[in-house]
Formats: structure tokens, sequence, C-alpha cells
């Protein structure tokens, strides 16, 4: 029997083998888009070749989170399964002061991801520093501990949407977006037991040079939630629920 030259692998989706034309299909896990598991961590993997120009897949499954990933190149696409991948923090031990991600790169997308924070004391499930076009879509974050469930500082050109926020901690704020200009925060539903969502400066005496241009639309807040936000910056606050407080400072 002669074996067919296998010229042409990478072209078919099978090759054939001898004159009975039996078909080997590729074996998908070794080729990309592959799924990172619960045992492979985003931190180590965000700066391999194969996700340069390739979102970073994450299978079903659950992360037990003992300390802060940091998340700073560039371009990175941090892509889950939806509800059932989960980072989660159990344990009060764990060093996750800055969040489950830090994120200091530019231009980053995270999507289809479940945060839970438990008890432990974090700053957010996810924080943000002097990252420029940040994107958070179609996310869930749950926490009774947590400081805030996100947290951003100097986070320019930030947008989170489609995300259900969960907190249970009475002095926390659930979105809390720090001296960050260009900021969308839409199409969310937010509970929390002091403020919802918080677009706060540091310089609330003058015309603003940082918390402006944010867009504050279209969000779904629990009973008595509150959406605080400056006067002196250019906001526009609306089409949120009835039950939404708006507090202007």
């Amino acid at each position: 029997m002669k074996k067919v030259p296998n010229l042409y692998f990478w072209k078919n989706s099978f090759e054939y083998i001898g004159e009975q034309g039996v078909q080997a299909y590729q074996n998908t896990s070794t080729n990309y888009p592959y799924h990172l598991g619960p045992s492979e961590s985003p931190e180590g993997w965000q700066f391999k070749t194969a996700f340069a120009e390739s979102p970073m897949r994450l299978s079903a499954g659950t992360w037990h989170v003992n300390r802060t990933m940091t998340l700073k190149r560039d371009n990175l696409q941090i892509i889950g399964s939806g509800y059932h991948t989960v980072m989660q923090v159990n344990s009060s031990k764990a060093n996750v002061s800055s969040g489950i991600f830090a994120i200091t790169g530019d231009n980053v997308l995270i999507e289809g991801v479940r945060f839970e924070g438990g008890v432990a004391g974090t700053s957010g499930l996810i924080s943000a520093s002097r990252a420029i076009n940040l994107t958070i879509r179609n996310c869930w974050f749950t926490s009774s501990g947590a400081t805030n469930l996100f947290y951003g500082n100097h986070a320019d050109t930030l947008t989170i949407e489609n995300c259900v926020f969960t907190q249970t901690k009475a002095s926390s704020d659930a979105v809390y977006i720090l001296d960050s200009d260009d900021v969308m925060v839409k199409n969310n539903r937010v509970t929390a037991t002091r403020n919802h969502i918080n677009l706060d400066s540091t310089n609330t005496a003058v015309a603003a040079d940082r918390c402006d241009q944010g867009v504050v639309v279209a969000n779904h807040v629990g009973v008595s939630g509150v959406i605080r936000y400056n006067t002196s910056g250019n906001h526009r606050v609306l089409a949120n629920n009835a039950s939404a407080t708006l507090t202007a400072y």
C-alpha cells in the first residue's frame, strides 16, 4: 500500500492515507484557538506569541486565585466561555490586594468571565491603573468583602458594558472610577449597598482636568442605588432606571 504524500495537510481538514482514502483529522487541541484551563495562568500566558494577534480563550472551569495576576501586555484579549469561566478568591489569606486582575496594559478586552471575591479584602476584583482603552463586557462580579468590584485610576477611554455587579459590603462602591477621562458605563445591572457607580475626582474644587467626558447610560441599579459624579466634569448621565439616585458633587 502506497501512502499518499502529506503535502496538503495544512490546506485541508484531513489527509488521505493509502489507497483506501482513510481520513485522519487534525488534533485541534494542538492548534489555535487553544483554550486555557484552570491550571494555566493568564498572567503567564500573556506574552506567548500565539496571543499577539489572537484572543486568549479560557475554558469553562474555576480558577482558584491566591494572588493578583498583573496584565501588562498591550492589545490583550481575554475571552471566557461565559458564566462557567470563574475567577474565584475563596481564602482570606490570598494576596489579591490589587484584585484578581490588575491591568496596566493598553487596548485590553475582557469578556465572558465571572469574578468572585468571597471575603478577600481586594481593592477591586479587577483594577486598572493608567490603562488606556480598556473594555470589560458581558462579565459577572460578586463579592461580600471586596472594597470595590471594579476599581479604575487614570483609566482613560474605559468601557464597562452588559455586566452584572453584586456587592454586599456596606462600605463599598460597586464600580469606582477615579480621575479617568472618556469613560462609558452602560447597560449594566448593579446591586450594592453604597454607591453603585461612582465617577470620582481628587480635584473637586475646580474645573476637572481629570474625571471628564463620562457617559453613564441605561444602567439598572438596585433600590436606592446611587450614581455619583462630579459637576466640574462634562458628563452625560441619562436613561438609567427610576430607582437610581443621582448625586452630583
